[in-house]
């Protein structure tokens, strides 16, 4: 087992996906532990997770970024590997291999049978292109599956909400830090209508007008 990283699953109301997630994760025998973030889920996802062997830890305040900080700050190792816990198929050999990489960000880089990315290809690649024009993003930004060097990211300065992802990418760019991208292929998560977009662009949009003054 590598005593050096820790997963942690950021989870709201995802029990019919979240066990299987731990559980692959456990598998793998890389992980010190598994965290899933239980961020004020209204069904079993806690109590789902807690039985395929995570570490439950509560989050009360809505928010991607709220619950990456509880997962972080409940961990203690110093990478931190971050996944969703919607996710239905993947390939674990690539998702080993980003855990287990060296680089200060490692990113999974993947394609989706049905997801046209909205929020990435509409909201942040325009954003930062016209507001950040000092950075480069990487493709596929926002990607929710990536290993990082706990120490180098103070994440109590991290906003709270859905632009967690991307503050972590600019804060990686402007900081110079060693960055790789693995294609993982295809992953399929939960289909999502374009409702459920609105709040996530919102926040990258806020966030990004933010650090460009």
């Amino acid at each position: 087992m590598n005593s050096k990283i820790t997963a942690v699953v950021p989870a709201r109301n995802e029990e019919s996906t979240v066990g299987c997630i731990v559980e692959q994760l456990l598998e793998t025998n890389i992980f010190e532990e598994v965290i899933v973030v239980d961020n004020s889920s209204q069904d079993d996802t806690g109590i789902i997770a807690a039985a395929a062997g995570a570490k439950v830890v509560p989050c009360e305040q809505e928010g991607l970024g709220a619950a990456m900080l509880a997962g972080v700050e409940a961990s203690h190792t110093s990478r931190i590997f971050r996944t969703d816990a919607d996710i239905i198929s993947w390939d674990m050999t690539r998702v080993t291999e980003i855990a287990l990489a060296s680089d200060d960000l490692t990113r999974g880089v993947f394609s989706s049978p049905y997801d046209s990315f909205p929020v990435t290809r509409l909201v942040t690649e325009n954003a930062c292109s016209l507001l950040l024009p000092d950075i480069t993003l990487p493709r596929r930004v926002l990607s929710g599956t990536y290993a990082f060097r706990k120490a180098l990211f103070p994440l109590s300065c991290y906003p709270q909400d859905w632009s967690f992802d991307i503050a972590l990418v600019i804060h990686a760019l402007r900081n110079k830090w060693s960055i790789r991208d693995i294609e993982i292929g295809e992953l399929v998560d939960k289909q999502r209508d374009i409702e459920h977009y609105v709040p996530m662009a919102r926040d990258i949009l806020r966030y990004i007008l933010k650090v460009s003054k």
